[in-house]
């Protein structure tokens, strides 16, 4: 007898019940099949106690036979009718395609089959598997291989069929929600034509490129092709000639989805058609268009401001003077007219918009990247007022969201705006932040309006700079004690971009002091606090016999600290703020905490020097702005460094150190790329050493 006790082994032949006998081997039937628990169990160890015990061997029969269900007896007959089925079909589509070869092969076969076989090479059958173009028509027929082949050629010919139809019904089918059979022929056709080189592009009239332009237009699916893009760079007057017909046409009929205006807005390559295009779409663009159409208004208005201001303004004049036209349209077209002229159109548009929430929340749609436009300090003023209550503010809450929103990218519009004024070294600039500090209102702006005043000093500083005397370079060449903040923070960039160096060359392995290591293995990364204070030690060694002094943890504005201070006697400091790049307020902190709170103080001028510790990336907060997480420590530079404005960029300084662990050091695989990012030496910093 076999028992399944927890070892499932034999046990002694003292068992004389016959119920317990047969489960017992049940179970070890049960564990043999199903791999667990089993161990010292196989089926020749059961068949020889059933040797051995012949009166119930019927047993074990019983319990190695399993009855097929009659579903699954039916699924396999509906398989083996479907197989057979896909076999005959494959053998009538051989049988007709061989027929017409010769036509296939010539482009000239009848549009449904050139368009069965497009159909075919797009991977539009379900019933036809293949994730390559030889596997597709190997399952579409039997001789795949010389199909593929004659249809290849014939699709490289179909553009210059003759019975192609005209520009005006490729747009009255796509009006009527139809399409020309051969439409997808000639398409994959261009394709081909393009990898065969320009040549085969420019060999076709502009009569059939005008057509094929037409049927890219209203196809509408899969990225914009190459050939396409080339049309759209070196043949702009044929681009722009069809696109007026298609999208007019389209507008007209209602459409809300047309191809190839937004890039009209966007895509500098469009900037040739964009010139013609835009202005005919905008005069014949309908009053009553649909509320999905608005879009469509807003990339033509705003491609028309950046390349043919000249047209556009007599026409928003024509345009206000229709009685008729949607509240919606009037938003739009007084926002550009306020972009174009402020001072004399901006009333206008405060009067078009009053208080309604959904005007509000179009301009700030239409104004969100207008910083091509000079606008006064009193327009931009007056923009953060009024979007403010629709955005949302909080940074960190900002920061800490899955999803970019609406009232997030208002947000960021007027955070934007508020850069602008403190760009602005004016006086009229200065009264309008004094006038948004004083809004009660707007009390969630305080600390950004209170940058910006602080980014104005800034830039009157500049203004101010002065180069150093003799004295005072030959001073910085030699690496002598630092005259200003700004000495300061290049030399202190420079000891960081050594110490950098030295955790990735040197043979002390410095990254390992970053983590928590267990047998020679990294476990977890150190708290930031003392992978600082590892920053430190390296820091003060370096910089004490000049006489700086190197300090955790200061207290800085509201109480706030900062991770490290670098201080020369008491005539200037330099604060560091260090962040793992798994921290919640990577984002954030540059601005919120360092620019807005540590460089502040008097005695830093506006300096500092943000540290992020790259560890591997992995558990990276999304970013801000919604874009791509960085891979690597440059890519993360480069995304904190463009939160910085040009005046900032002169005083506040972007590092991100490599302290990853190399993956010839550890045991599963992990990239060791990537090193501390670096922008210049110190002696080559020459303007900060100014003293402004």
């Amino acid at each position: 007898m076999i028992a399944a006790n927890k070892n499932l082994q034999p046990v002694k032949e003292h068992y004389s019940n016959d119920a317990l006998a047969k489960e017992h081997l049940g179970c070890a039937v049960h564990a043999l099949s199903n791999g667990q628990g089993a161990s010292g169990l196989s089926l020749d160890l059961l068949e020889s106690w059933s040797v051995a015990h012949p009166e119930r061997k019927h047993w074990l029969d019983l319990l190695l036979v399993s009855e097929i269900p009659g579903w699954r007896i039916e699924d396999a007959s509906r398989e083996i009718a479907l197989k057979k089925e896909r076999a005959e079909d494959r053998r009538k589509r051989t049988t007709t395609v061989m027929q017409y070869l010769s036509v296939i092969r010539s482009g000239t076969a009848r549009v449904d089959l050139m368009n069965h076989l497009a159909s075919v090479w797009k991977k539009r059958f379900s019933d036809i598997p293949g994730e390559t173009l030889t596997e597709r028509f190997d399952s579409y027929c039997e001789n795949g291989n010389v199909v593929l082949d004659a249809t290849e050629t014939g699709f490289r010919l179909c553009p210059e069929r003759t019975d192609l139809p005209t520009v005006e019904e490729i747009i009255d089918l796509y009006l009527k929600q139809r399409e020309h059979l051969i439409r997808l022929p000639c398409l994959v056709g261009m394709e081909l034509r393009w990898q065969d080189g320009l040549e085969e592009i420019e060999n076709l009239s502009d009569e059939v490129l005008r057509k094929m332009i037409a049927f890219r237009l209203t196809y509408g699916f899969e990225s914009t092709p190459a050939w396409f893009v080339y049309l759209v760079q070196q043949h702009a007057p044929l681009v722009a000639e069809v696109l007026i017909a298609y999208a007019s046409a389209a507008l007209q009929a209602g459409k809300d989805h047309i191809d190839s205006i937004h890039p009209l807005e966007r895509d500098p390559k469009y900037r040739a058609v964009a010139t013609l295009a835009a202005p005919s779409l905008l005069e014949s663009f309908p009053v009553s268009a649909q509320n999905g159409q608005l879009y469509y208004l807003k990339s033509l208005l705003k491609a028309a401001l950046r390349y043919t201001p000249e047209i556009l303004q007599p026409l928003i004049g024509i345009k206000l003077g229709i009685q008729d036209m949607d509240i919606a349209q009037q938003v739009y077209w007084h926002a550009a007219a306020m972009l174009l002229n402020p001072m004399q159109n901006e009333a206008a548009l405060w009067h078009c918009i009053g208080k309604s929430e959904v005007h509000i929340k179009l301009v700030a749609e239409f104004v969100s990247d207008s910083g091509d436009f000079n606008l006064p300090a009193k327009t931009i003023s007056r923009l953060i007022e009024v979007i403010a209550p629709y955005a949302e503010l909080d940074w960190e809450r900002n920061s800490g969201a899955r999803d970019i929103t609406d009232a997030t990218r208002r947000g960021n519009i007027v955070r934007g705006f508020i850069n602008r004024l403190g760009a602005m070294p004016i006086p009229e600039a200065t009264q309008e932040i004094e006038r948004l500090l004083a809004q009660p209102t707007l009390g969630e702006l305080k600390w950004l309006l209170e940058s910006a005043r602080h980014q104005q000093k800034l830039h009157q500083r500049e203004s101010q700079f002065r180069f150093l005397s003799p004295r005072q370079v030959a001073q910085v060449f030699t690496n002598q004690a630092p005259i200003s903040a700004a000495d300061l923070a290049a030399l202190a960039l420079d000891h960081l971009d050594d110490i950098a160096e030295e955790l990735r060359q040197e043979n002390d392995d410095g990254f390992r002091a970053f983590w928590n290591v267990e047998k020679k293995q990294p476990t977890s990364q150190r708290e930031e606090n003392l992978c600082r204070d590892t920053l430190l030690t390296r820091l003060w060694a370096r910089l004490k016999p000049l006489g700086i002094d190197c300090q955790p943890e200061v207290d800085y504005a509201n109480d706030k600290r900062a991770d490290i201070r670098l201080s020369y006697h008491t005539e200037f400091e330099l604060p560091i703020e260090i962040k793992r790049d798994s921290n919640a307020s990577l984002w954030t902190a540059l601005r919120s905490q360092l620019i807005a709170q540590y460089s502040i103080a008097p005695r830093a001028d506006g300096h500092g020097i943000y540290l992020v510790l790259w560890f591997d990336g992995k558990d990276m907060p999304r970013a801000t702005d919604g874009g791509k997480k960085p891979c690597s420590p440059e890519e993360l530079k480069n995304c904190l460094e463009a939160q910085l404005t040009p005046i900032e960029q002169q005083r506040i300084f972007i590092r991100v150190l490599d302290v990853s662990w190399p993956a010839r050091d550890l045991k599963s695989n992990h990239s060791d790329k990537g090193t501390m990012q670096t922008a210049g030496k110190r002696a080559s910093q020459t303007k900060p050493h100014g003293g402004g």
